[in-house]
Order: structure tokens, then sequence, then C-alpha cells
């Protein structure tokens, strides 16, 4: 299997992504952020992404709701 597509390598991936554009003001304070919607983007599933946010989160640069998955 190709090393980018390994599941971790695809968390790491989002994590960077999503991390680098709250840093840089891509992501603004407030914007809500999908899960489904990131993923799409991304060209990825939502689980990676799911796992990114919530290590964004245990660094607190993002806060997860329990209905922020939902589309």
């Amino acid at each position: 299997m190709d090393e980018r597509r390994r599941p971790s390598a695809l968390v790491e991936e989002a994590y960077a992504a999503l991390g680098e554009a709250i840093v840089d003001g891509r992501l603004r304070p407030g914007d809500r952020l999908r899960d489904v919607e990131l993923a799409a983007h991304m060209g990825i599933s939502r689980t990676p992404v799911r796992e990114a946010l919530q290590r964004l989160a245990a660094i607190r640069l993002v806060e997860i709701s329990p209905t922020a998955s939902r589309a």
C-alpha cells in the first residue's frame, strides 16, 4: 500500500492541513467545520478527518460539539 494513503498518513495529512488553515487564518474562529464537507474537500473519508479534529481539539485549536458531524 502506498505510504501516503495509509490510514495513519491520512490522519496526519488532515491534521496538518487543518492546523495550517487555522494558523494562517483560512479557517477563522467561529467557522463551523463539518467532517463531511472537509472529507469531500480533501478527497478522503470522514474517519481520518474526525481523528484529526479530535487531535486539534486536544490542543484546543477546535471545539467539538455533539452535533458537529451531522449535515
